[in-house]
Formats: C-alpha cells, structure tokens, sequence
C-alpha cells in the first residue's frame, strides 16, 4: 500500500504543472518543491525524485526566452556574452533551439537531470558551415565580437574543428578553410597592394586577428596556412 502511494508521487506532481504555470510565482519557482538528492535521506522514498524527473524530461516543463513552455531538450542555457551574439530569435533560427527563461528557478542540478544542456562550441562552428550566407550577411561590429567570443577560448574551437571550416576571413566577406590554405596575404588598412585580384588577403579588422596575432608566423603554423608578407 505504502507503495503504491509512493509511486504516484510523481504523477501527481506532473498533473500540478498546468496549475503551476498559470501562477505568476510558482511558474518559476516550482521545482523548489522537488527535494534535492542530498535531502531525501531515506531508501524508501529515494525513488521518488528519479520518477518525477523521469516525467519531466518528457514534458513541456520549462519556460523559454520567448515565452512559450518546451520539453527540456529543446533549451539550452549560455552565458551573457553568448545571449548577447545570439539572442533568443536568432538562436531559434540559426541553431534551432532557445534559452531558458532567465526567471525560472533551476540550479544546474536540475538543469542537469533534465537534460538541458549548455550552448556548444559546435554550434558556433556550425555557422561556418550551415549558416555560411546568414554570417556574411552580419554587421562587422557582430563579427568583432564573435570573433573576440573565439578567441577567448580558441584551443577549445580548435579541437571541436575549426579548421575544417571557413572560417578565416577574407577582405571580399568571404571565408576560407585555414587548413591547407597557402599563402594568404595580411591587409594593410587603408592601402592597397596593385594586385589584390590575384591574391587572397586576409582581412585584419576582426578582433581575433589583432588579439591572437594571426598574421603571426606561429599562428598561421598552428592553423595550417601560410602566411605571405611583403616589403615596401
């Protein structure tokens, strides 16, 4: 009987989500209610967190950025600075997913047993080549700090495949895969070498050319190209 009881716990819990939603406090609040691993301290009702999480994952359980109630996998969370590059909007149209809604109350842990995970390296990667044209098309001020975003955490990108993709930036607007790229020539802000129809020359503007010293020999050895300079 005990059992029995303890088993429609978590149903039970499910079933509030709709009287939860509709409160104004609780909709961000409600997993306060859901004991956390360390506070369930006896065998018996041990199962119960597990089984109500079970549920979840399959429910439209949590709040996005816009708005609207999602199954967990379809949300990720990110820091500020990623939020700020790719805003709800355009993460739904770019990577498919959204965020989760700053206002709901969820520690990692639950985060974490939900399945929600956090935005990946890869989906940058991805906008080099799922979403080549989109990029173009974005003001230089967004690329500076997309850029700088890589950067920061260059070794990372590096690993996840950042070579394969084109992601070094031409002064045409467009990009080029740095591994196996040969002889790419620094711009010169403001000037022009005569030839430039014949070579590929790498536009310096961004951030990450300036901060990670691209035009460097080591750099350029490190990403795969080579780097061609001249003498005036």
């Amino acid at each position: 009987w005990n059992i029995r009881l303890r088993d429609a716990l978590a149903g039970a819990f499910v079933s509030s989500l709709d009287a939860f939603k509709r409160h104004d406090l609780l909709k961000n609040t409600y997993f306060d209610f859901i004991p956390g691993k360390e506070e369930v301290s006896g065998n018996f009702l041990r199962p119960v967190r597990k089984a109500i999480f079970d549920q979840l994952v399959l429910t439209k359980c949590l709040r996005s950025a816009s708005g609207t109630w999602c199954l967990p996998k379809e949300l990720r969370t990110a820091g500020k600075r990623f939020r700020e590059l790719f805003p709800s909007e355009t993460a739904k149209l770019v990577f498919g997913y959204d965020y989760v809604h700053e206002d709901q109350k969820a520690d990692k842990v639950t985060l974490d047993d939900l399945g929600v995970q956090g935005a990946l390296v890869s989906d940058v990667i991805s906008l080099f080549n799922n979403h080549l044209k989109w990029f173009q098309e974005q003001p230089k001020e967004w690329k500076r700090s997309l850029y700088s975003l890589i950067a920061d955490s260059l070794e990372r990108y590096i690993k996840a495949g950042l070579l394969e993709v084109p992601f070094l930036p031409l002064d045409d607007g467009t990009g080029i895969v740095p591994k196996g790229a040969r002889r790419l020539l620094p711009a010169r802000e403001g000037k022009k070498y005569g030839f430039e129809q014949d070579l590929r020359i790498l536009d310096v503007d961004y951030s990450i050319l300036t901060r990670i010293r691209l035009n460097s020999g080591d750099f350029s050895r490190r990403l795969g190209y080579s780097r061609m300079t001249l003498t005036t």
